[in-house]
């Protein structure tokens, strides 16, 4: 599963199936996690080549707002 498809899967949420499963299990105090090592190294590789990015405006209107691309009117 491609990174894009996790977060459009997850409605927004960057965790993956297995992360989730296990985040679940560690709010819940499962005593007993079961990870599929395999899948979980699979997902956190797809995870570290998601590129950061900068939500900024690069407006040089005084209309909006330069964080956010707002409208100031």
């Amino acid at each position: 599963m491609r990174t894009n498809e996790m977060l459009a899967d997850s409605g927004g949420n960057m965790l993956s199936p297995e992360l989730k499963k296990l985040m679940h299990d560690l709010e819940n105090g499962a005593d007993n996690i079961e990870i599929n090592a395999e899948a979980m190294l699979k997902e956190l590789h797809e995870l570290d080549e998601v590129e950061e990015i900068i939500q900024e405006s690069l407006s040089l209107s005084g209309k909006v707002c330069p964080t956010c691309g707002r409208s100031l009117l």
